[in-house]
């Protein structure tokens, strides 16, 4: 069974999703640069525990540290004052011949646009396209207001050599959970 985010998934039915997946971690709640660092070495020995194709671990590796990053930028740090509750999360699923990079976490609606815009071009050109962009953006290194030229988009988009997907579903406070799924292909 494959894991679709679309346009139109609740986050009930994005959790019922994940329950159905086999997990090989998972986690929630806030995200700092130590924690990246930590994760990344789990998955690095869960996937020689489970003889992973190195190929293949190196490709989810680089997405997981791309994803971890952008949570690391870009969750909306939950205050005192804010009574919302919607922590961040970081999973990565195995399904037959496929492994899935998946987070979510708060973000404020200025930036909502911006991500969407770079997934949607990045989505938008084949491996070549992705190749010339990346190019492009290093050479240029264009610093937009989010704090990045959307290298990181554009990383894992050619690691994995297949779409972004995402959602972005409103909550409380006018902000938004931003979901984003990339699949690996085994």
């Amino acid at each position: 069974m494959e894991l679709h985010v679309n346009n139109n998934i609740s986050l009930n039915e994005f959790y019922e999703l994940m329950e159905k997946h086999e997990v090989i971690m998972v986690y929630g709640g806030e995200f700092s640069q130590d924690m990246t660092k930590s994760f990344l070495a789990m998955a690095e020995t869960t996937f020689h525990n489970i003889q992973a194709n190195e190929t293949v671990v190196k490709k989810v590796y680089n997405i997981m540290m791309e994803a971890l990053q952008n949570i690391c930028k870009h969750e909306f740090k939950i205050t005192d004052e804010c009574q919302m509750k919607k922590d961040s999360i970081f999973m990565i699923a195995e399904n037959n011949n496929e492994y899935q990079v998946i987070t979510g976490n708060v973000i404020k609606p200025e930036i909502l646009e911006i991500i969407k815009s770079k997934i949607d071009t990045v989505n938008a050109l084949d491996q070549e396209g992705l190749k010339a962009m990346y190019k492009e953006a290093r050479l240029n290194s264009t610093i937009s207001s989010v704090g990045g030229a959307g290298l990181g988009f554009i990383d894992i988009a050619r690691k994995s050599g297949n779409r972004i997907s995402y959602h972005f579903s409103p909550v409380e406070g006018g902000l938004y959970y931003f979901i984003q799924m990339v699949t690996v292909t085994k």
